[in-house]
């Protein structure tokens, strides 16, 4: 059984424990937490939507203001899955022990940016030239 980490402990790790079984185990309960509030604000938008997709109000202010809100639910309901979409990838990642390694260059995400952002599939050179890729592509 993998000893559970603390924070603290896992910035204070030596470069050469990078993604070990403690580490893994780490971010593998901190992506399922995220996973679960995830899951819980998808079901709490869809009923707040569902809900409300019924609802008619005879002041045209407050026609627009109920409708202005169902849109930015629905944008949220939208970011929420893309999210989920993020953690399901992962997930995937951890099982197939390629966790924490930037799909670009192959090398270290970084135990601090994956604290930020678990579900980073790059690390900041290979998130930088995706980027600038992305933006010649857009240019020309």
């Amino acid at each position: 059984m993998t000893q559970s980490l603390s924070q603290e402990q896992l910035l204070a790790a030596p470069e050469s424990d990078y993604m070990n079984p403690a580490q893994i185990a780490f971010f593998k309960n901190l992506i399922l937490r995220l996973k679960a509030d995830t899951q819980n604000q998808l079901q709490q938008r869809a009923i707040a939507l569902r809900d409300g997709s019924n609802e008619r109000l005879p002041d045209t202010a407050d026609s627009a203001t109920l409708e202005e809100q169902r849109a930015m639910d629905m944008r949220m309901l939208k970011r929420d899955q893309a999210a989920m979409k993020e953690i399901e990838a992962a997930l995937g990642r951890i099982e197939e022990g390629e966790y924490g390694y930037c799909e670009e260059l192959g090398s270290p995400i970084g135990i601090k940016r994956l604290l930020i952002a678990p579900t980073a599939q790059f690390c900041v050179d290979g998130q930088e030239m995706r980027e600038r890729r992305a933006q010649h592509q857009r240019v020309a």
